[in-house]
């Protein structure tokens, strides 16, 4: 049996043992090798039968009844056994998180939301889904609000591996990133994948803080052409600054290197199968920039959506910042499609707010936006309006 024959049970298991080795000898064909040494007895060729093994463990389960007097079942003693497996090794990571410091809070000027505040919070959302939000009650209300909130990400936790979607604006955010999602996931499974969901800096900032052994990092080929392009870098640093502060870290970033990149190529998606899970990074089109990325797990119905849906609770707008607007009507169009098609509505991640399952709605009100938005340009221009007028 796995790991001590039942922990809570361990000196009761002995007793029994003692008495009767046919009880080792059942446990362990039931339910495989345990660390308990077995008898130095030669098993009987009648044992290995599957009606005598079913007998052994009805024999076990009377015994326990009678030692302890607590009824038990199969899915009690599976749920009371550690798994198996070699002991804990932490991840080793390039980037030493234990020497970044909190930043003070910024009031000259005030930001539009402060990184230095922000106190990420695990949210699970089932079957190894999570999200990682700012306190999610502030985030909520300043959704509600129509309130800029800091940037929402996650992570998909599997047996094989766990995928980090977003990476966050500088190393303090990354850090608590990182060190939640350790201690969320089982010991034994590391990160294998990094998605960034687009080029702008608070959601890919942190991203070498996640550098390690093993560990890939999945881009659009816009976003990865982007990042590698230092003149876009100093631009965006530079907006990111004036929207966010100057003393919020954004500076000290680095970008990933290009030999831990995978790829993806436009109009395609890509499935990172880890074990019998897969996550897919899916591409729906040129929305807010060249190369935003949605990251769907089927196993737990969550799509994370990046900046193409900002905020999916309270009022909010599409926000092409790169995009085009044929380009994002387009890429709303197709989420929609994609929504619609699942058996339930899928858990929507946005790019800055809380969950929900309003995914067709907001597309829907997306789209009608842009077509009233593209009706009244065209009544400007047909009467030779000008911007100030129209």
């Amino acid at each position: 049996m796995r790991g001590a024959c039942i922990a809570s049970h361990t000196s009761v298991f002995n007793r029994w043992c003692s008495f009767c080795p046919l009880i080792r000898l059942s446990f362990g064909a039931y339910y495989g090798n345990f660390a308990i040494q077995k008898p130095a007895i030669q098993k009987p060729a009648f044992l290995s039968t599957m009606t005598h093994t079913i007998l052994h463990v009805m024999l076990v389960h009377a015994m326990l009844v009678l030692a302890t007097g607590i009824p038990t079942d199969r899915h009690l003693l599976f749920a009371t056994m550690p798994s198996s497996g070699s002991p804990a090794v932490p991840q080793d990571f390039a980037f030493d998180c234990s020497a970044v410091e909190r930043l003070p809070a910024q009031t000259n000027p005030t930001p539009t939301w402060d990184i230095n505040l922000v106190e990420l919070t695990v949210v699970d959302l089932g079957n190894g889904a999570y999200t990682l939000v700012d306190g999610e009650g502030d985030t909520r209300q300043k959704n509600e609000d129509g309130i800029a909130a800091p940037t929402s990400g996650g992570f998909i936790v599997t047996p094989a591996g766990i995928v980090v979607v977003e990476t966050y604006l500088n190393y303090h955010t990354a850090c608590q990133a990182r060190n939640l999602i350790v201690q969320t996931a089982p010991p034994n499974v590391p990160i294998k994948f990094v998605v960034c969901t687009s080029a702008h800096l608070d959601h890919c900032s942190g991203n070498s803080v996640f550098v390690a052994e093993g560990v890939k990092f999945v881009q659009h080929q816009e976003t990865f052409h982007l990042l590698s392009d230092a003149d876009y870098l100093a631009g965006d640093k530079t907006f990111m600054m004036n929207a966010l502060g100057y003393n919020a870290g954004i500076q000290e970033t680095t970008p990933i290197t290009a030999d831990m990149v995978m790829l993806l190529a436009a109009d395609s998606d890509l499935e990172l199968t880890l074990g019998h899970d897969t996550v897919v990074a899916k591409y729906f089109g040129r929305a807010q920039t060249h190369g935003d990325l949605f990251v769907w797990h089927e196993s737990s119905q969550t799509l994370f959506t990046g900046n193409p849906i900002i905020a999916a609770v309270g009022p909010s707008l599409p926000w092409f910042l790169d995009g085009n607007v044929h380009g994002g009507k387009q890429a709303m169009v197709n989420f929609k499609a994609f929504v619609q098609a699942q058996a339930t509505p899928p858990q929507i991640v946005p790019g800055h707010g809380v969950i929900s399952t309003a995914g067709a709605s907001i597309a829907t009100s997306y789209i009608n936006y842009i077509n009233e938005l593209q009706d009244l340009t065209a009544e400007a221009i047909m009467a030779n309006m000008s911007l100030t007028q129209a």
